[in-house]
Parts: structure tokens; C-alpha cells; sequence
């Protein structure tokens, strides 16, 4: 059964949860195998406070000695993560009301399922079977900010869309915080059969994402067998974890992106490649002008001109 909490989080946003978040994901990075998912790290945490409560009693020197080692692991790295909680806290960015509108205007190919994805079925009135594209939103955007590209995407063949959210805390979408592959085979299995309830069934699955999102589906990729294609949009950062060679990969990027970290990723036959010349990191979706880490460049040409370059390429990438 699908579990809303592996997804989202229903605690409230605030500075204090960013901070945890950050230590947690600092210790993570430095010690992967010790603390792989941020369940891990607050269950040892807990436990750690634990044995120092049944010391003290009994062993005042002893639970010192562990408290003392707790604090001198915790305030570096609380010190060092303080600038990224609070960019965590201050730069979530809302959709456009212009993609929100998106939702109104087309309430007969759009649902919103139980609050964890946004389906977009294919507005073909056929009923064969789709190509379904599961898509992870950036890092602290709203989900729905990607619906008009969605939308356009949905047009342009028998391809359903599974745009999955992040509400309330817009987490960083990765491994580490739940979205790993056992919660992500929940999400197909939903998905499907959401699905046939408008009497479609499943051709080919699809992963991708924008941004941080794609880098999570490069990283999820290996242990998702039944994963036929990916679609990164706006990914410009370097690969930390390959990919299958047999597994076609479709890279969008746009040429007024101010995400670039490094060089772009090798041409081999697998690796499809499409610039939209004009385009920004932003414009993959629909919110308001990026200025964390960085600032975003400005687009050259129409926001819905950029959705269109990128549903194009993407519904001939998922239908070849």
C-alpha cells in the first residue's frame, strides 16, 4: 500500500525542521553507510538519547562521556549547515497562478490523486496503451508549477504524466528522504491502477525529473528494472552515479540556464541531446525567478514556447 509519509510530510514547515533536515543530510553525505535515509539518522539520534537518559542515573561519568561525543559531532555540523536550512526555509517557491490555472481549465484529463501525484491523463480520446512518465519537480518547488508543460506533454500522444508532490516541506526529492526504489514501485503500482480506471493500461514506464528531481531518477535508475527510458530536464551538474548503457536517456537543457555546475554530460548513442536555445532553468516549469544557490538567467522567449520545445522533444523521445 502506498504511504503518503514516504513521500510527504505532514509536519509543519519551519526553520527548526530545515536545521534537523540539514544535519541530518550532513551526515549523510560525510557517512553514507552509517545514516543512508533520515529514518536512520533520527532512530539513532533517539537512541543515543535514550542511553544517555538510563545512564545518567547509574553511570553520570559514562553518560558524560556520550553526551560529550554527541555535542562534538553535532555543532560543527549544525554550524556548517545553518546557510542551507535556511535556504531550504526561504527560498520554497509557489507555482504561478498561471499554472494553477492549468488545474481549472482542464478538470476532465487532470486528477489529483489522494494528495500524493498529479495525474495527466492523455487527452487522445483512444484507449491504448500509454507511455506513463513519472516526473520528481526540483528541489523546493511546488509540484504544480509543472503543469502546463505537463499539460502540453499529455497532448502529444498516448503519454500519461505522474507528477509527483512534495507537500507540505517541499524536501529535497531523493533516496534519503523516502523516495527510494520501494516507494517508487508503490507509486507505479497506484498509478496503474488509477490508470484503468479510465480504461488505460501501461505500455512502457518512463522516469525523469528537473533539476535536483533528475538527478534523484539517474540515482533511483539501476534499481528500477522495469524503467524502459529517463528524461532529465535541466540537469546540468556532474554524474556521480552512472546508468544503464541499454536504457535511452533524453537530455534537455536550455541555453539561458544559470544552473550550469559542470561540463555537459558526454555524447554517446544512448544519450539523446536537445537545447532550447532561449530558455532558462526556470521556464522547465511555471514559479517566480530563481536567485538560490544562484540566480537563474532570463529567458529570451516565451515561457509557453519553452513548454512547448520541451514536450515536443520529450513525446518524441517517450513515443520512438
Amino acid at each position: 500500500m502506498l504511504q503518503q509519509s514516504a513521500l510527504t510530510s505532514n509536519s509543519p514547515v519551519s526553520l527548526w525542521n530545515c536545521q534537523t533536515d540539514a544535519v541530518a543530510y550532513q551526515f549523510h553525505q560525510e557517512f553514507p553507510r552509517l545514516f543512508p535515509t533520515q529514518q536512520r539518522f533520527a532512530v539513532t539520534f533517539k537512541s543515543t538519547s535514550l542511553l544517555l537518559l538510563l545512564l545518567s542515573p547509574t553511570s553520570p561519568i559514562a553518560a558524560a562521556s556520550v553526551a560529550c561525543g554527541l555535542l562534538f559531532l553535532l555543532i560543527p555540523r549544525w554550524k556548517q549547515s545553518q546557510p542551507i536550512a535556511r535556504g531550504w526555509y526561504e527560498q520554497r517557491l509557489d507555482a504561478n497562478t498561471t499554472a494553477l490555472d492549468v488545474y481549472a481549465q482542464n478538470e476532465s484529463t487532470i486528477r489529483i490523486v489522494d494528495g500524493l501525484y498529479d495525474l495527466f491523463l492523455p487527452t487522445s480520446s483512444n484507449h491504448d496503451p500509454v507511455v506513463a512518465l513519472v516526473l520528481l519537480p526540483g528541489a523546493l518547488i511546488d509540484a504544480r508549477a509543472y503543469a502546463g508543460v505537463c499539460h502540453k506533454l499529455s497532448q502529444k500522444g498516448n503519454i500519461a504524466i505522474i507528477l509527483l508532490h512534495t507537500e507540505r516541506y517541499r524536501r529535497l526529492i531523493s533516496p534519503f528522504f523516502g523516495l527510494d526504489e520501494h516507494a517508487l514501485r508503490d507509486v507505479l503500482q497506484h498509478a496503474t491502477n488509477e490508470l484503468a480506471k479510465s480504461n488505460h493500461s501501461v505500455r512502457n514506464w518512463a522516469l525523469g525529473g528537473h533539476s535536483f528531481g533528475g538527478l534523484t531518477a539517474q540515482e533511483l535508475l539501476p534499481k528500477m528494472p522495469e524503467i524502459s527510458k529517463l528524461v532529465l530536464w535541466g540537469v546540468n551538474f556532474p554524474r556521480e552515479t552512472p546508468i544503464s548503457p541499454t536504457v535511452p536517456e533524453l537530455v534537455v537543457t536550455a541555453s539561458q540556464d544559470g544552473f550550469r555546475f559542470g561540463d555537459p554530460l558526454p555524447s554517446t548513442p544512448e544519450i539523446q541531446r536537445f537545447e532550447v536555445v532561449g530558455g532558462n532553468h526556470g521556464g522547465f516549469g511555471d514559479y517566480p525567478h530563481q536567485t538560490y544557490p544562484r540566480p537563474d538567467g532570463t529567458r529570451t522567449i516565451s515561457l509557453s514556447d519553452q513548454h512547448e520545445q520541451v514536450a515536443r522533444v520529450t513525446a518524441q523521445f517517450l513515443m520512438s
